[in-house]
């Protein structure tokens, strides 16, 4: 036999191992187990400060369409301006900073109304014009509240859109609303785990779902000018809402193949 084939019929007699040894590769590690929970907590806060919102309306006469409403609109405009500085005096006599009250611009919209009693034929329709202020009055203090509204109705506001309670300092809160949702994620793997008789191992993952919600207290506001600043105006409580996503291994848990 030449030297060539005795070099080369050994060699073919290798090959069918080397293709069955790369057909079958070594298994890869099998993932840990782990346990997926969510964490949720909720907190009531004692409000520690308010918003009241009002406003001044003035309108103008019912006049037909085709009726000039010029020294109208002007005269109901400057009824509504001395009422607002009338506002404005009455609260800062009550101690209200003047940084503490928003007063916002005039606003005009157009009314109109129908002169028919559901007659056939069209009849002129009347209009007015009125005119708007919004105020909004920040209240640090809560004791101040009963004689801010006294002082509201005194001058004879429209509208009163009730009072927004909310806290100072929000972030304490929602922090704190936090760490009490992880904690309670990690209580509830850990039961999972111990009642599975296996170990709670590391934090694979950990996601706030959403951020804190803080939900400020509207309350209505609207009451006799005659009830008196002896009125119970209560807040009642905020809530303070936090949820988690976390996961962890579970040591010694078996893998099934």
């Amino acid at each position: 036999m030449p030297p060539a084939v005795r070099f080369i019929l050994p060699a073919l007699l290798m090959l069918p191992a080397l293709a069955v040894r790369a057909e079958t590769p070594p298994s890869p590690p099998q993932p840990p187990h782990s346990v997926d929970v969510q964490g949720q907590a909720s907190l009531d806060v004692m409000p520690d400060r308010a918003n009241i919102g009002a406003v001044l309306r003035e309108t103008t006469p019912w006049r037909s369409g085709d009726e000039r409403r010029d020294s109208a609109l002007d005269e109901a405009r400057q009824r509504l301006e001395a009422r607002s500085s009338k506002l404005l005096d009455s609260l800062r006599d009550q101690g209200i900073e003047p940084s503490a009250i928003s007063a916002g611009s005039i606003s005009v919209q157009r009314e109109s109304r129908s002169n028919d009693n559901g007659a056939a034929d069209a009849t002129p329709v009347s209009e007015r014009l009125v005119i708007e202020r919004r105020f909004d009055i920040e209240l640090s203090e809560l004791s101040r509240l009963p004689t801010t509204l006294d002082a509201l109705f005194a001058t004879g506001v429209d509208s009163l859109e009730g009072i927004r309670y909310d806290v100072g300092d929000r972030e304490k809160f929602e922090d704190r609303a936090l760490r009490q949702a992880l904690e309670r994620a990690r209580q509830k793997a850990q039961l999972i785990a111990d009642t599975l008789s296996t170990g709670l191992g590391e934090v694979v993952r950990v996601e706030e779902v959403g951020a804190p919600v803080m939900r400020p207290m509207m309350v209505s506001a609207m009451r006799s000018q005659a009830a008196g600043s002896s009125a119970d105006y209560s807040p009642g409580t905020i809530s303070v809402e936090a949820t988690v996503s976390a996961s962890w291994t579970l040591d010694g848990a078996e893998v099934t193949p």
